[in-house]
């Protein structure tokens, strides 16, 4: 062996190390929870990895079905859902992750009836089957609604329930 292969050969050695390195970081992520592809990166870059073997790892996780922006909308979608918010809010922050619109467009449609049932569940969970009062309570109640991330007709149908 010349001393061009040896040298060849070291670098590509450390190379091989940190992809194996990032790819681990990555597989134990997703193993606590699923990742947008862009969070993941975020992440490897907090570590102070090279961009370009950073997408390497992330283009071959794609490829073996490891890391999916689709399964990460559907799972966050879910779970958002469950804890109360509304298709606003989780459209959003799935935008903030830089899902795809159409990804983002099949999981989170307001115009679903479950977001007006859940709009009304949220609203009562908070504040009770009780009418509402008068209009600092209405506007107490479609302030809350509206956080959540609910839609103006979502919060009017939850509101007009007990009006």
């Amino acid at each position: 062996m010349n001393s061009s292969e040896s040298g060849q050969e070291r670098q590509e050695a450390p190379e091989n190390e940190v992809l194996t390195d990032i790819r681990g970081r990555i597989i134990r992520a997703l193993a606590r929870r699923e990742h947008s592809r862009y969070e993941l990166k975020v992440k490897m870059t907090l570590k102070s990895f090279d961009s370009g073997l950073i997408d390497r790892v992330l283009d071959q996780l794609e490829f073996e079905s490891l890391v999916s922006d689709e399964r990460f909308a559907e799972a966050y979608c879910y779970h958002r859902k469950a804890r109360g918010f509304g298709p606003v809010k989780i459209a959003t922050e799935l935008r903030e992750r830089q899902v795809d619109n159409s990804l983002v467009d099949r999981y989170v449609d307001p115009t679903m009836a479950d977001w007006f049932e859940s709009a009304s569940y949220q609203r009562e969970k908070k504040f009770g089957a009780s009418k509402i009062k008068d209009f600092a309570d209405k506007a107490k109640q479609m302030r809350f609604l509206y956080q959540k991330g609910f839609t103006q007709d979502q919060i009017s149908s939850a509101i007009g329930e007990v009006s």
